[in-house]
């Protein structure tokens, strides 16, 4: 570079001042020249020499107006390797002008060249109209980009709704063309000697108030700057209005740039809150976990094939050395994940850094808890023939020297780990901390460092030593730092807390740094759309829709010298321009509201009117007179959790103290928080046994937990390699599961084992079944449902996920209920078929077959969020799944009235879907209309050759001898 420079330069001495900036788009240097001194900018990117000839012009453009000073433009210069440098003027600037001055006026709006705001290009091509240039030529090049890189099918149906507005915000004002700086914000601002410099511009002419839409953004201007603007160009009538319209430009903008997202551990329930919370998932590209337990990963399974789904092209990992093995582990039931680069930094690596942050990962090895002591004594070895298969074929976990990350035998980990220590395959006592520096902005001198913040986890009183007395976390603590800690992320438990050197160490911190608590005394409502449907559901039947309750930890919470903050779901803290709390998105429980909306519907009280009266229930519960069994649906969707219907999970609760899982999908425990609150703990100490259909993803990425006495598993055999590997490599579960192989209790099974045998007595005493009896359904491979029988004559059967199919009509002959996938609506059958699922009139006619007292709809496509559509098969036989509804026998007759109320309440929907199945007809029958009439071309040519053929043998008739005769 330097040897360009001088050439390019025509200097002979090129020497650095020591000054330096840039940050999230360009490096700067200063040097020393034959002609003074200089400030270099340098970009290795594609874009670099655009974006620079649109800076050089910008500048060159605001010099010529002689109203503010600028660094003057010297030269674009091309390196052989690929990196462009854009020489200019060095500026001595040491703050934030204060003075606006008077604006340059042309006829149009646009530029005479390409500028970039960031590294991305913004067309400027003249236009006579602002509006149509600022639609145009501002967002909807950045919708574009949106829309390719993340598929955000909303944000395109917002913005066409936005573009019939934008005329109303503007009304009759008269907007003249004035030169922008484009880029405004108090990063790109700061003065000399002689006044006030801006810099970094992205020119090109608009109207006056787009100027400050980023400067409010971001911040770095005083009130007398906008006070001395407004002297200049007073507000217009609608100014507020149209600064949040110039503001989504630049929001966009930021998104483009720098959408690329990070997540900090990815436990149950995190890829639901994101879909709900409009938090896409499209772009996120560094996962960081700071620990291998199922609290910090029990998401990642399913984040990952969504990240796959979605079209990610790569995801870096990073976190303790189990993590790459864990990955592997998910591919026992993902199978290949062909299409996602995912790469595993280990914790040993140097730091990681990109356009936006640098993160260093800090080791932090812990002593194992009194509880993890007790568990480990009972844990290690299964109890059922399938472990027992397990280790007899030579496949037993590896031992210690064989355990340790490839090359890092004798590789000193900081601070706590010795060269003789090897951190095996299932670790607990290793957790990683993570630090995170904010680029730099990119601006000159002197130069800001940027906010630093820590993620560190302190999960239990063996690591309080390793946290407070590792030098590296250290380094950050104390007033006079280089780079202050503006926040500090504690995920700790309140014991911790509590404890007096946590405290001390926290407290060490400078008096600026923030800290966040999150355990699980965070007070915070997470699934809103939930208790909104729920509550709304309730006014319809307040028994079978009961209302949602929040699970709230009663441990006394720890008080600090220091102001501490609670975690809540959706607060924020900024880290840039201003560091600060952001409150606005944090959801509120407004159950009035919910309840308000929903009696506003057309019809809807109506419609309850009536069905109440149909049912003679009074408004007040009258849920003292149901008895057991009783069938909590907990997740009614199908592949991937959303906002409205978590995935396949269903509770049988037997009696008051029995309870068993069918198919248990990601997010299920915190169903069961919500639907029970403070009485969860009692619901998991009745759960005795889970059965599992199918290994799917969304049937069985389960909470891992210890109960009082070993869970009965009943599942495909082939879940014991997954629950292998998670042992290995997260936390020792093998020894709190009895596997009972699903194949092992289909009709005339031999059972040769005892352990096997005992295992299934085991589960016939303790719900007081008759019979529990499983089938192979039509589904994939090793797909099962099951059919329960109580000693008190009732039979449930559960379909799992299934075409139709005679063995499980055989299996449910005369089920008081079945509880039956319907995927699909009717006119689907061929995609049932090539997804190997059920429509709903497929379900009710397996129903029918078996002679079922009563049908439930279930595992709906997420297609239908809130409601499927109605088959014309419908009966008095015939009802619909919901999350949390709790159906007991004696609701049966009531369910089918539901339908009318139902249908008022989501009627919005119903409409939309029917309009759906309309187009889709419409095109359908299209099509055959067109394949028929090319079918009746195709005959007819064929006929046509065939007269043709048969003419050729015999000869045509002779013409002259027809004329003569």
């Amino acid at each position: 570079m330097e040897a360009a420079l001088r050439r390019e330069l025509g200097t002979s001495v090129l020497r650095p001042t020591g000054h330096s900036g840039g940050g999230c788009i360009s490096h700067g240097e200063s040097f020393h020249t034959d002609h003074g001194r200089v400030f270099v900018k340098s970009n290795c990117k594609a874009e670099a020499r655009r974006m620079f000839n649109g800076e050089m012009a910008s500048l060159t453009a605001i010099l010529q107006t002689q109203t503010v000073k600028v660094p003057k433009p010297i030269k674009v210069i091309d390196l052989p390797e690929g990196s462009t440098l854009f020489v200019m003027e060095h500026l001595d600037m040491k703050g934030k002008g204060r003075e606006q001055t008077d604006i340059q006026f042309v006829e149009k709006f646009g530029f005479h060249t390409v500028t970039c705001c960031g590294y991305l290009p913004q067309m400027n091509d003249w236009q006579q109209d602002w509006i149509t240039f600022f639609a145009r030529q501002r967002i909807q090049p950045q919708m574009d980009m949106i829309e390719k890189n993340s598929g955000d099918k909303e944000a395109r149906e917002l913005w066409a709704k936005l573009q019939l507005q934008i005329p109303s915000l503007f009304g009759d004002m008269e907007i003249i063309p004035a030169l922008l700086h484009g880029d405004l914000w108090g990063g790109n601002v700061a003065e000399d000697d002689s006044g006030p410099v801006i810099f970094d511009p992205a020119s090109f002419y608009g109207h006056s108030e787009y100027e400050l839409a980023i400067a409010g953004m971001f911040g770095g201007f005083s009130g007398s700057f906008y006070s001395a603007y407004h002297s200049k160009i007073p507000k217009a009538p609608g100014f507020e209005k149209r600064l949040k319209l110039y503001q989504l430009f630049h929001y966009m903008n930021h998104w483009n740039h720098f959408g690329g997202g990070y997540l900090f551990n990815c436990g149950e329930g995190v890829q639901r809150l994101m879909q709900e919370h409009k938090l896409k998932v499209a772009r996120l590209d560094n996962i960081f976990l700071t620990r291998m337990h199922w609290a910090n990963v029990g998401g990642l399974s399913g984040m990952i094939l969504t990240l796959k789904e979605t079209g990610v092209p790569k995801c870096v990992l990073s976190g303790p050395p189990q993590l790459k093995n864990y990955l592997e582990a998910i591919k026992v039931f993902s199978g290949p994940l062909k299409g996602i680069d995912l790469a595993v930094r280990p914790y040993f690596d140097p730091e990681y850094q990109d356009e936006t942050m640098t993160v260093y990962q800090v080791p932090l090895v812990g002593k194992k808890s009194a509880l993890e002591e007790r568990l480990h004594l009972r844990s290690d070895l299964p109890a059922d023939e399938a472990n027992q298969k397990h280790y007899a074929s030579g496949q037993e976990s590896p031992s210690v020297e064989h355990q340790s990350l490839k090359g890092d035998g004798s590789k000193e980990s900081p601070d706590k780990m010795d060269g003789s220590r090897q951190i095996g395959q299932r670790d607990p006592s290793l957790v990683v901390s993570f630090i995170c520096k904010i680029l730099a902005e990119e601006i000159c001198t002197p130069q800001d460092p940027g906010a630093v913040f820590i993620i560190v986890e302190c999960p239990h009183e063996g690591f309080i030593d390793a946290v407070c007395e590792n030098t590296t976390l250290k380094g950050y603590q104390g007033e006079k730092q280089e780079n202050p800690v503006a926040l500090v992320v504690h995920i700790t438990p309140e014991s911790v807390l509590r404890d007096s050197r946590y405290k001390q160490w926290l407290e060490r911190f400078g008096v600026g740094t923030q800290h966040l608590i999150l355990n699980e005394n965070c007070d915070s409502l997470h699934n809103l759309r939930s208790h909104k449907i729920q509550t709304q559901l309730n006014l319809i039947h307040p028994d079978i829709f009961p209302l949602l309750s929040n699970y709230q930890s009663k441990e006394e919470e720890a008080t600090f010298s220091v102001p501490v903050t609670r975690g809540e779901c959706l607060l924020k803290y900024q880290l840039r321009p201003k560091l600060e709390w952001q409150r606005e998105a944090i959801t509120a429980c407004n159950s009035a509201e919910f309840v308000a909306e929903a009696l506003e519907l057309p019809h809807f009280q109506d419609c309850v009117r009536k069905c109440k009266e149909s049912l003679q229930v009074a408004p007040a519960s009258s849920g003292n007179t149901r008895c057991y069994p009783e069938v909590v649906f907990l997740g009614t969707g199908s592949a991937v959790p959303m906002k409205i219907r978590n995935v396949s999970s269903t509770l049988i609760n037997v009696s008051s103290s029995q309870s068993l899982l069918l198919d248990c999908g990601e997010g299920t425990f915190g169903q069961l928080c919500r639907h029970y609150g403070e009485k969860v703990d009692q619901i998991l100490c009745n759960m005795a046994a889970v059965f599992v259909s199918h290994i799917h993803a969304d049937h069985h990425t389960m909470t891992l937990g210890q109960s009082p006495s070993p869970l009965l598993l009943v599942a495909p055999t082939q879940i014991m390699a997954w629950l292998h590997q998670y042992h290995d490599n997260c936390q020792e579960i093998l020894g709190h599961i009895n596997m009972i192989p699903a194949r092992f209790l289909i009709e005339g099974c031999d059972v040769f084992k005892p352990k096997a045998k005992a295992c299934i007595s085991l589960l016939m005493e303790n719900y007081d079944f008759a019979k529990f009896q499983t089938c192979v359904v039509r589904h994939c491979k090793n797909a099962f449902a099951c059919s329960m029988v109580h000693k008190s004559g009732w039979k449930i059967v559960f379909s799992g996920d299934t075409m139709p199919c005679e063995a499980l009509v055989e299996m449910g002959k005369n089920a008081s209920l079945l509880i039956h996938e319907a995927t699909l609506e009717d006119g689907l059958e061929e995609e049932a078929i090539e997804k190997t699922h059920s429509t709903t009139s497929q379900a009710i006619e397996v129903g029918m077959k078996m002679n079922a007292e009563f049908i439930m709809l279930n595992h709906f496509s997420q297609r239908y969020a809130k409601i499927p559509l109605f088959s014309e098969d419908f009966s008095e036989k015939v009802g619909i799944a919901f999350d949390h509804m709790q159906v007991h026998f004696g609701d049966f007759s009531a369910i089918p009235k539901l339908i009318l109320p139902l249908k008022a309440l989501f009627a919005d929907e119903i409409e939309e879907m029917e309009e759906r199945r309309e187009k889709r007809e419409l095109r359908l029958l299209k099509e055959a209309v067109k394949a028929s009439e090319a079918q009746a071309v195709g005959e007819k040519a064929t006929a046509k050759m065939k007269l043709e053929h048969t003419e050729d043998r015999h000869g045509t008739p002779n013409k002259k001898l027809k004329t003569a005769n």
